[in-house]
Parts: structure tokens; sequence; C-alpha cells
């Protein structure tokens, strides 16, 4: 079956091969010669090859005609010089009704030279509309300072005028118009200064990089912002709060004021940036207030200026101080009280009080003083100095009764340096002149003897001569933050910002945002937190060790006090608070017997001791040789106590505290 279907499928396979050639065949004439010839749309009619040839040469010579027949229009020239003497006539206060802008390059007059340029359009042309408005910076990690003086409160408020020449002092010290403010400058204030380092050659980099013009990429400096972070009981850190400091300069920044877009306070605008650029070093790095006892102020040890390494876990051997020569006996001679030749009082060639070549008026020279009691010879001159220096305490009250501080001070220096004082009288000296300094610092009628005998003050708060860099790179300009808002005994910690002028005040045309034109100060970025820093305290403790027989310990509380530090001595115990109120407590002020005036003190510090232990081992550094140091270790007393300024507990260790004693002993 399967063979007969095969034999018949090659049987009409011929056949049906040829019925398809014939198929195509008849397609090919029908296409060639009854569908022929194809036609072409040629201005919206249908054309066949070879009516398209005349078609188009038609279309050619009617556009020919057209363009021969066609007539132009006359040109309206405008007549300028009409135009020039109407404006002219107008005055030179009208509208200029739309002249044309000035281009940037004018149109060449001569085949010789360049094009000439329009100086500052060139700039502005290629910045306009493409700058992008740059942030400050963020500065180097911010170190800090801190410290607690009685100061002059009186900020810097800068003015239309003159820069201060260097060595002008920034806030001059005035005398109190009332008791308030009289009691306001006595005060103890806790300050934390913080420094950094701000990159001016990256910031001018910056500006040229987001197409500022050459002239405007240089940054001036419009101050500086702090915030800083309180460290809570708990040991987390709070939110960062900007810092209010009523130490740092005050300028009056007038930003830019348009109405119906017309640029209105351009005057005000242009004063403030010449007052900007004028005092470029105060607002960088602004003055602190004039000191007059406490802790000096001193640049944050950023780098290059950076502290000595800290003394206090420093054991250094003692060495045995070397004996210092006798000074040689004072011999009775003619014409003086107790020796030198002619009229010196106590000692000393030519008449000084206490010695010293030709000395004041008081005591004479060369016999010319007036006439002394006769002393006898076989007198001690020790004894009869010692005399003399209690009658010169006499007259040092009969002085400063007249409120002749002059004669009353240089009789205090005297008595202070004398060799034949005890420590009493020399300490007692030693309080009475700077006792009578500060006095004559604020009489007005000493101004020219403290200038004379006390020198400049050298803790007046100065502005710089010129802003300070780090040391080994001139591109990295120092700026700093006072902070007078810091509550004593709390911890914390600071960041920093810059703020710069706008270069682009003002100038919508050229920004990529118009509206960043209406900021004449940009705040730059936050730069890195600082370490912890514990603001500086009036009331500190230091362990001085245990008290025998009892599981007590002995403390001493420093209490700055008038610019000085007072001290005195307190037993503890576990559960007790540290110090108390003392009534009648000798003080830096003296009474009309030059006495130690007794007044209430307080030295109380409400820390509250939890613990008492002692330690076998502390781990202390030593001094070894040249600039070497290693390790030593002893026994110690620790009090662990309750801060109730921040609610941390902390500790003090004798060993440590040995040095934080010293510091406040040399300083009172």
């Amino acid at each position: 079956m399967s063979n007969k279907w095969l034999e018949m499928i090659e049987a009409h396979v011929e056949k049906g091969i040829l019925a398809l050639s014939g198929v195509f065949l008849v397609g090919m004439l029908v296409q060639y010669f009854i569908l022929t010839p194809h036609r072409i749309d040629f201005e919206g009619r249908k054309c066949s090859p070879r009516e398209l040839n005349q078609a188009i040469t038609e279309a050619a010579q009617e556009l020919e005609g057209r363009m021969r027949s066609a007539t132009a229009d006359d040109p309206k020239i405008a007549k300028f010089g009409d135009r020039l003497k109407q404006e002219h006539n107008e005055g030179i206060f009208a509208a200029a009704g739309g002249a044309p802008v000035l281009p940037v390059a004018l149109r060449r007059t001569a085949f010789l030279g360049g094009k000439i340029e329009v100086p500052g359009l060139e700039d502005f042309e290629k910045a306009a509309g493409s700058v992008t408005l740059v942030s400050p910076l963020p500065p180097s990690t911010p170190r800090v300072r801190t410290g607690v003086s009685v100061v002059y409160r009186q900020p810097l408020e800068l003015s239309v005028g003159p820069s201060p020449a260097a060595g002008v002092p920034a806030a001059a010290p005035q005398e109190p118009t009332s008791k308030e403010a009289a009691a306001e400058e006595d005060k103890p204030l806790s300050w934390i200064s913080v420094a950094a380092y701000f990159d001016t050659k990256k910031q001018n980099k910056a500006m040229l990089d987001a197409q500022y013009a050459l002239h405007r990429s240089k940054a001036y400096f419009a101050g500086a912002e702090a915030e800083r972070q309180e460290l809570l009981a708990g040991g987390l850190w709070s939110e960062w709060k900007p810092v209010e400091s009523k130490a740092m300069p005050k300028l009056d920044i007038r930003a830019p004021k348009f109405e119906d877009g017309r640029y209105v306070n351009r005057d005000e605008v242009e004063q403030t940036f010449a007052l900007l650029k004028q005092w470029q070093v105060a607002l960088a790095q602004p003055p602190f207030y004039a000191v007059e006892s406490g802790d000096d102020w001193k640049i944050p040890p950023i780098e290059g200026f950076e502290d000595k390494p800290a003394e206090e876990d420093v054991v250094a051997k003692p060495k045995k101080p070397k004996e210092p020569p006798k000074p040689p006996t004072p011999v009775r001679q003619p014409g003086g009280r107790f020796g030198g030749e002619g009229g010196g009082r106590l000692g000393g060639e030519g008449g000084g009080r206490f010695g010293g070549e030709g000395g004041p008026p008081i005591g004479g020279g060369e016999g010319a003083g007036p006439a002394a009691p006769a002393v006898p010879a076989e007198a001690d001159p020790k004894v009869a100095a010692r005399k003399e220096i209690r009658e010169s305490f006499n007259e040092i009250k009969k002085f400063v009764r007249d409120n002749e501080w002059q004669k009353a001070h240089e009789l205090a220096l005297r008595i202070r340096d004398h060799q034949h004082a005890t420590p009493g009288e020399e300490k007692k000296a030693k309080g009475l002149v700077e006792a009578l300094e500060k006095k004559m610092k604020k009489s007005p009628g000493a101004g020219q003897f403290a200038a004379a005998t006390l020198g400049p003050p050298p803790r007046t708060s100065l502005i710089p001569a010129e802003l300070v860099t780090r040391p080994d790179s001139a591109n990295e300009t120092a700026v700093w933050f006072h902070d007078d808002t810091v509550e004593p005994g709390k911890t914390y910690r600071y960041r920093l910002r810059v703020k710069l002028w706008n270069r682009y005040v003002a100038h919508t045309r050229a920004l990529k945002k118009p509206e960043d034109a209406r900021l004449a100060v940009i705040a730059g970025e936050w730069s890195e937190p600082s370490a912890a820093v514990t603001a500086a305290a009036p009331t500190n403790f230091c362990v001085v060790g245990p008290k025998t027989g009892t599981s007590q310990a002995s403390v001493e509380v420093f209490r700055f006090f008038k610019g000085e530090w007072l001290k005195k001595g307190f037993e503890v115990g576990v559960g007790d608070r540290v110090g108390d109120k003392v009534k009648e407590f000798p003080t830096p002020d003296f009474d009309d017997d030059l006495k130690p005036k007794k007044q209430d003190v307080d030295f109380s510090t409400d820390a509250v001791v939890l613990d008492i232990r002692a330690e076998e081992k502390v781990r202390m550094r030593a001094t070894g040789r040249g600039e070497t140091f290693r390790y030593d270790e002893r026994p110690s007393m620790l009090v662990i106590y309750l801060d109730p300024v921040d609610g941390q507990v902390k500790e003090r260790v004798q060993a440590y505290d040995r040095q934080e004693a010293k510091r406040y002993e040399e300083e009172s």
C-alpha cells in the first residue's frame, strides 16, 4: 500500500512543479506589463517617471518668475543721532531705556594687536549663572583650655573706625560705676577656650573649583561658632547645644535687602564688609577678657602651641640645695644710721632706705638725709635693722591712711626684699605689695606711678598684631572661641565651625541658586568633637594623707577668694561632706593696722566621701636621664567621692595631689 502512494507522488511531482512555475510567470507578467509605470507624489499629484521630469521643470520656472517679480521692503534705520540728542536733553539721571549692553570684547578697529578687553566683565560673564556657593571647610579637631580668673567683663564691640594697633588693649579695664558692678568684677569666672586650625589654602582651592572668579576666591573670617555637649550623670553626653558667649566680639552683620528687584541697602553691606576686613584678626582670634588675677589666658594647646608635658605625675629625685653665701655683716660707718657711706638708713651705698645705690629721697644720700638718732656702737646691726623694719610697717600704715599708695608700695617692696626680714614679715610685705598694686591700678591718681613702677599690665588681653598660623604652615590659620557660660566642675566637649563672608553677596546673576546671594555670612561644616574637659572651679580639694589613729583622711580645700587661693585643712570620713564655712578667716585684704582682714569664707565643696582606702602601688611617671622618663610605683591614699556638680563618682589620689596642691600654693 505504501509503495502505491509513493509511486503516485513520483508520477505527479513534476506536474506540480510546472504548475507553480506557471503561476510565478503570470505574476511577473502582470507586474511589469499591466501595473507599470510606477507613480510618485510631487506637489500633491501622482507622476509617472516620464511626467515627473516635466513637473519639476514647470515648478522651477514658476519659482523663477516669482523671484523676478518680487519687491523688497524698505529697511527702518534708527536715527542714533536724534536718540543721543534726546537722552542728553533729558539729563544724566534719566533712565537708560533699553540701551545695549556693553560687549565683553569691542569690535576690532585695526589689524594690529589683540582684542580690547573690558576689565572685570570677562570674569563676570565667565561666572554668570555657573558659580556654586562654597561652604567653609571644617576646622581640625579642637583643643581646649580651662581656667578660673577675676576679669574685667568688657567684651570687644566692633565699630567703624581705624583698625587697632598692635599692643592696644581690646577691652581696657575701667573703674566700676556702681557697687553691683564692683561686686561683679570681683567674682571669679570659670572659662573654657576652644581652638583649632582652618586651612585657608584648601578653602581657596574649593572656591576656584566652584567657578569663583580669581579676585573673589580669598576667604574673609566673620567669626566662629561653637556647640558643646555636657556629660550627664549616667555617663552619656547630652545633645549638641549652641554656646551663647558674652566674651566673643559683637559685630552687626547687615544682610542684603531687595525690594521690587532692587538692591536697597548696598551701602550698609559694603560698610559691613569693610569693617569685617579691618578686624580680621579679632574675628578669627578674639581677645579674651582682661585678667586681673587668677589663671592667665593662653592659646589652647593646638599643634605648635602645646603645653609642656604635664608634671603632676612626674616624680623627680630631689637634689640637695646649695648653701647660699652668707651676706656680709653691716659695719657702722660715720654719717649713716646703720652703715653704708653717707646716710643709708638700713645699709647700702648712697642713701637707699634698705640698701641700693642712690635710693629715693627717703633715707637721704651722702649724709644729706635727715639727722638720725645715734645708735650705740656696740648695738647689733641685725637687731637695729629688725627694729627699723617694724618702724617701716608703722610708716606704711600712715601712708595708707593718707592714700599715699606710692610711698607705701615702695616701703613694702623694700621690706619684702630685705635680708633681715623674717619669713612672716616677708609674707606680710608680699601681701601688702600685691594689695597696694591692685589699689594703684584702680586709683585715678596713681596712673603715672603705676606705669613707671609696675610696667604695662601684663595680664591685659591684647589683639595680636597679625593672624596666628601654624608654625610650620602659613596656610593654616588658628581660630578660637571663648565660652564664659560654663558651670564650674562640669565636664564638656566642643565642636567648632568657621563663618566666612559670602564673596558673592547680592550677585544673584552669577550664582546657580540666586537665593544664595541673600546670605551675607556662610556658616561652615562642624569639626570633630574635642576631648572632654572639666571646667575649672573656684573651690577644689586635695588629699594630704591619713589622719593618724583614725579611719579618716586629711584634706586641704583651696578657695579662690578675691584673686588669691586660700587654703584650709579639714578631716573627713566616709559619708562626710568635704569642707565647710569658716568664720573670721584671714583674707588678702588688710585692715587699718595692716593685718589680714578676717572675713567669712565658704570652703564648702558639697563633695560627699564614699570610700577611703590605701593603695599599695600607684603608678607614677618619674624623670630619667636627659629627656627620658620612667614609671615608679609607690603607696598612696585614695578618696572616692560623689561630685554634686555632675553626679559623677570620682577619686582623688594623694600621690597625684601633691603637685596639684603645689600649683595652688604657687598661685596664691
